[in-house]
């Protein structure tokens, strides 16, 4: 345990305590600042985490200097990163950002609270608020350095403060942002040419709240659960909670029921169990220092570690291989979005545990060309070890569930492959890995299939063209919304017709199309900047693509 307290003329000490063995050891002083005349000395709350390596601490320091007779004076800023390595006394400070000025009339605060946490591959991630803005920055175990500072929150004008990280799976931070709980996620990529993470990437901000009429404050994460303080329209406030679960954050509701007395500050903390997870939440609960420390606990959902709703225009942060995405237009106007692939599906799995039944669900879809019941065999591997044999009809929703093998999960990350064995492309909706308490033997194979009926439909759309530039042969993939005369041609800069690739009637569709870089007479077309055109019926697109010979 760590804390500050505040000692005579604005100074301050850290200190902590450890328990071993249910035994509280003696108080020890990490660090202490002594207040002075005009001189004033601030901490923020220290924020720790403790791992094999050692105990990592976080804390914002500010200094004040009043200039000898004035309402005037200078100030300092420092993030500093505090680490006592397993089994040694004293702790090493590296200054992570530094801020500095002066001052005129009164002095500025911006000491918060930082907050820390340590990921699957050792990397230590800090966040912190400044100035409206939230801030991140990560130790790279791979780089065995620190990286620049990043602006996680952009939120120009709104103010953005109170971040909370937490590791599940994912990096996780949530803040306050305005009146709403924003969350942002991140995890380390693979690039198909290099065999160690090669970079760590976040995803855009979702707000977790949606309340913009009444304030939502000081969030805090644990196993893909958020709790925050709400403050109602009568300036009562209620702990609240949300929780991860199919592909969406799902409000639970009101957890203090307090319409009397504030709540206010939750923290939270997670167990797994073996198909659910028990949260154990407290709250400071009254006013001023006339409060009560009140918890509760309860059981949820198992939520998933790591989570893709695929399928969008940009790939997700797991992603290593594909094409591109394919957009269906189902009945009832729902919308299906895939990734695809013409050799296969490749996404990061940047964490697996042995000691954990870890499993895999994934949701599959396809409507490729003509509509005719066709039963696609898709082959789920994970680190080129088969895990499941799922058959897929067309324009059905299968949801499928694959186990992790032990002797898989012992390699500590994996690439999860999806490949169609008798289809042109494989194609997936969506996939969530969850962990669990280790039960049954975990050899691997799929658990069950659901399927559902889909009424498939498709939107019109002309795709870029993979690769791009191209040397020699590139792909086009075109959808249709109904049955008609198609055309498919592309044109030099000039204008000119170079190869007409598509000139006949087609049912609505997928469809994929190469050309090999040639005219209408068979020769190699110059290189430069080439047109494509599609028209269906009443929809015309167009796109340019780069040939290099």
């Amino acid at each position: 345990m760590v804390w500050k307290a505040e000692t005579p003329n604005a100074g301050w000490v850290l200190k902590s305590v450890k328990n071993t063995g249910g035994v509280w050891g003696p108080l020890e002083t990490i660090m202490e600042q002594g207040g002075w005349y005009e001189q004033g000395h601030f901490i923020s709350p220290p924020s720790m985490v403790i791992n094999s390596a050692g105990t990592h601490l976080v804390a914002e320091i500010q200094d004040v200097y009043t200039i000898p007779g004035g309402q005037k004076g200078t100030w300092d800023w420092n993030l500093m990163y505090g680490f006592q390595a397993s089994g040694s006394s004293g702790y090493t400070w590296t200054t992570l950002d530094s801020d500095s000025g002066s001052w005129d009339v009164t002095p500025p605060h911006l000491s918060a609270s930082p907050t820390i946490c340590i990921d699957g591959n050792d990397a230590i991630h800090i966040a912190w608020d400044y100035e409206g803005e939230i801030y991140w920055k990560m130790f790279d175990p791979f780089k065995n350095q620190w990286g620049s500072k990043v602006n996680l929150s952009n939120s120009s004008g709104i103010l953005s403060e109170e971040p909370s990280l937490n590791f599940y799976g994912d990096v996780h931070v949530v803040w306050q942002e305005g009146s709403d709980i924003y969350h942002k996620k991140g995890n380390w990529g693979l690039s198909p040419t290099k065999p160690a993470p090669s970079n760590f990437c976040w995803e855009n901000a979702e707000d977790i709240s949606q309340t913009p009429g009444t304030p939502s404050l000081a969030p805090v994460f644990s196993g893909n659960y958020v709790s925050w303080s709400e403050m109602g329209s009568d300036g009562n406030s209620e702990i609240c909670v949300s929780a991860y679960s199919n592909l969406k954050w799902n409000y639970l509701g009101n957890y203090s029921q307090s319409p009397l007395t504030p709540s206010i500050y939750p923290q939270m903390a997670y167990r797994q169990d073996t198909d659910s997870i028990k949260i154990s939440l407290v709250w400071s609960e009254g006013y001023g220092s006339h409060y009560n420390l009140t918890g509760k606990n309860f059981t949820g959902p198992n939520t998933p570690q790591l989570s893709a709703d695929v399928g969008d225009s940009l790939p997700s942060i797991y992603t290593i291989q594909r094409d591109g995405y394919l957009v269906y237009s189902a009945a009832k106007g729902n919308t299906i979005t895939v990734d695809y692939d013409s050799t296969a599906l490749l996404y990061y799995l940047p964490y697996l545990n042995p000691e954990q039944t870890q499993k895999i669900k994934i949701g599959l879809y396809l409507e490729y060309g003509s509509k005719g019941g066709k039963v696609y065999n898709y082959m789920v591997s994970v680190n080129k070890i088969s895990v499941g044999l799922i058959k897929v009809p067309t324009g059905q929703m299968i949801t499928a569930e694959v186990v992790v093998p032990k002797k898989i999960a012992q390699e500590g990350r994996g690439i999860l492959e999806i490949k169609n064995l008798n289809g042109p492309i494989a194609a997936c909706d969506w996939w969530e890995m969850y962990a669990s308490a280790k039960t049954g033997h975990g050899h691997g194979g799929a658990q069950f299939e659901e399927i559902t009926s889909v009424t498939p439909g498709y939107i019109n759309m002309l795709y870029q063209n993979r690769p791009n530039p191209c040397k020699r042969l590139t792909t086009i993939n075109y959808q249709l919304t109904k049955s008609g005369q198609v055309s498919l041609k592309i044109y030099n800069a000039l204008g000119q017709l170079a190869k007409t690739l598509v000139n006949e009637a087609k049912p609505a569709g997928a469809y994929q199309v190469e050309w090999d870089s040639r005219d209408r007479g068979g020769l190699k077309v110059s290189s430069g900047v080439y047109i494509y055109r599609l028209q269906a019926g009443d929809f015309i697109d167009t796109k340019k693509m780069v040939v290099i010979q």
